[in-house]
């Protein structure tokens, strides 16, 4: 193996522990992540690509022509996001997310506030429909 791939492997295995000794992704999702950004940089492309940014989105769109299902096109993100922005400190290749990168938790802040948006009036029983409908039949017809 040449240095290159060497230092490549050396520092994929570093980002690993990084992810763990972090807890930015469960133990068991730690070397998936791995795998895409390995996939990432063993990628080679027909023209040349200047950023990141472009390397990515395009890398993103063979993941989701190549049949790959979205949860894990959104992982590869995940990952890559991870990799360049938090493991390699490099802000400027990738526009920063709306909130710190922490798998699993803003993950789940993030559905719960687009749910929370959503939620402007109380929670409704469909119980609560039916009494409401059976009212305003009672009070068109006279009661004996």
């Amino acid at each position: 193996m040449d240095n290159v791939l060497q230092n490549q492997e050396l520092r994929l295995a570093a980002f690993g522990e990084y992810l763990l000794k972090h807890r930015l992704v469960k133990q068991e999702h730690a070397r998936f992540h791995v795998f895409w950004v390995r996939k990432f940089l063993a990628q080679h492309l027909a023209a040349p690509v200047s950023s990141i940014t472009d390397r990515i989105a395009l890398f993103m769109e063979a993941l989701q022509v190549a049949g790959n299902h979205d949860w894990q096109v959104e992982q590869a993100e995940r990952a890559l996001r991870l990799y360049f922005v938090n493991f390699m400190k490099d802000q400027s290749s990738l526009p920063a997310p709306a909130t710190s990168v922490r798998a699993g938790v803003v993950e789940t802040t993030m559905i719960y506030t687009h749910v929370v948006k959503d939620m402007r009036q109380q929670a409704k029983s469909p119980l609560d429909t039916l009494r409401a409908q059976e009212q305003r039949e009672e009070g068109g017809v006279a009661r004996l």
